[in-house]
């Protein structure tokens, strides 16, 4: 059976589980409350509800038996949905001369109700199935998932289907995969990440991914941050190992650059910001993440203003102050060039981190990667080696000298010249009393970036200089991150000159 290890006291968003939770559980499957469906929120702000009778009516109007209020959802979903937007109706149907229950939505919105992106139409019905996606007024305003109660998960352990129901699948790679899951008592929602052993037969590869998914789990059970990922708790399962991680619902960084005509700066120096915020939180606390990238910085909504969060600890290590760092890991557009140049013989620092992190400001501020391999040209690794890059008129024409100049900063070859974090808080260009306002409206009760929530006893120096030992040699060119919704394709070198915003 399944183990439970809680984390809960760890995680910024503690999880609502009881002691039965971390018990050993058997097939039965056990509801709290007698209903036969389900809708869990696809949004951070809406309510879960139980459906019990055979037809439940939902919309804006008081008297819906689930009513839809403002402070809910999102204004552009608010403005599209009608004050009786869809009924689910639970219908005893024949099929094959037996009777079965089917369960069907009938649209009854001025704008339209859409199950998984196709239009149902206004007073049409279509049949409901266990984890379809509900969404007003348009294609991709999700609002609800699903879930059919006679529906059992049978993929998943049963120390897991008993107190969890499994949603969508949010990310995959080749040795594991992320999955949608609600606490069935608390109806909050989490990203469960898991590595499957038993589905593969590269026993040193799927070794390597459990290596790292138990060195993500050591790492995050010591750390409490606002702009780091929580985890909430884990299972172990014969070969098998899950970690419950709090659910991000704006996706990743990737996949706000690339869906954006353009990422203002403003936009750019709020999320600098608070990934700046926690790696200097890591560093403080003897932790080198090494695979910084827009993949492994979630939004927590879709909102402009929204807080992010660093994730995928699987490469980072934490330091001890005899031994060497060394390991040829990471992500090869933004890893640092002393990482290539030693080839996993050479020591290197905690500066890694601010070498990708300047990488990740110039691909928010210009929209283009720093580095490419054209044809007839230099490979990428002699690029980054020589720490060769440019910032092209076109594209950093409306980006500001002070911006472009803490990227220079960061993307510094010489180690001793690369800027410090705590010289990045000092920078002119994060002295901005906006900037400061918004950060305290979205994490109120946050520590200043110097602060140590959480942190090993330290000296006020900056810890990247401090070197480890690492066990894992690997540097990958565009890994499929676990932790993110399904990315689009990566970017291109070449995009599109774009108009100045604001």
């Amino acid at each position: 059976m399944g183990e439970f290890e809680d984390c809960s006291q760890q995680a910024t968003q503690p999880s609502n589980l009881d002691a039965s939770l971390l018990e050993d559980a058997d097939e039965t499957i056990v509801f709290s409350e007698q209903y036969w469906g389900r809708l869990y929120p696809a949004l951070p702000n809406v309510q879960a509800h139980d459906l019990t009778k055979d037809e439940t009516l939902v919309g804006k109007q008081k008297s819906c038996d689930i009513t839809l209020k403002p402070n809910e959802v999102p204004s552009h979903v608010w403005v599209v949905a009608s004050r009786r937007q869809f009924s689910i109706l639970k219908v005893q149907v024949e099929k094959f001369g037996k009777c079965s229950t089917e369960v069907r939505l009938k649209d009854m919105s001025m704008n339209g109700t859409f199950i998984n992106g196709s239009l149902v139409g206004k007073g049409k019905t279509k049949v409901l199935s266990d984890n379809n996606i509900i969404a007003l007024g348009k294609p991709h305003n999700n609002v609800y998932y699903f879930k059919d109660a006679s529906v059992i998960n049978s993929k998943h352990p049963p120390s897991i289907r008993r107190h969890y129901d499994a949603a969508i699948q949010l990310g995959t790679g080749a040795y594991g995969e992320v999955t949608l899951m609600f606490c069935k008592k608390s109806r909050k929602g989490y990203a469960m990440k898991s590595i499957l052993k038993g589905n593969h037969t590269s026993k040193k590869k799927v070794d390597s991914e459990m290596e790292r998914l138990e060195n993500e789990v050591k790492i995050l059970q010591r750390i409490k941050h606002p702009n780091v990922i929580q985890l909430v708790h884990h299972v172990t399962h014969l070969s098998e190992k899950y970690l419950f991680l709090e659910l991000m619902y704006g996706k990743d960084l990737f996949s706000r650059i690339t869906n954006s005509k353009r990422l203002t700066e403003s936009q750019a120096k709020l999320y600098f910001y608070q990934i700046a915020s926690g790696v200097q939180y890591l560093h403080q606390n003897e932790i080198i993440h090494r695979d910084l990238k827009p993949e492994n910085v979630l939004m927590a909504t879709d909102d402009v203003e929204t807080v992010v969060k660093i994730t995928d600890f699987g490469l980072s290590k934490v330091l001890h102050s005899n031994t060497n760092l060394r390991s040829l890991c990471g992500t090869k557009l933004y890893v640092a060039p002393e990482v290539l140049e030693g080839g996993g013989t050479r020591v290197y620092t905690g500066k890694v981190d601010v070498w990708s992190m300047g990488v990740i400001l110039y691909v928010c501020l210009s929209g283009q990667t720093p580095f490419s391999a054209e044809k007839n040209g230099p490979p990428m690794d002699d690029l980054i080696k020589r720490g060769h890059y440019s910032m092209p008129h076109k594209y950093w024409e409306c980006v500001s000298t002070p911006a472009m100049e803490i990227v220079k900063r960061m993307m510094t070859l010489d180690v001793s010249d690369r800027i410090t974090l705590s010289d990045i808080f000092a920078h002119p260009w994060l002295q901005d009393p906006e900037l400061h306002k918004t950060i305290e409206r979205l994490l109120p009760r946050s520590d200043p970036p110097s602060g140590k929530r959480g942190a090993a006893k330290m000296s006020s120096q900056d810890k990247e200089n401090l070197p480890t030992v690492v066990d894992v040699d690997e540097i990958t060119s565009s890994p499929v991150s676990a932790a993110v919704l399904m990315s689009p394709p990566p970017l291109s070198p070449r995009r599109k000159r774009r108009k100045c915003t604001t």
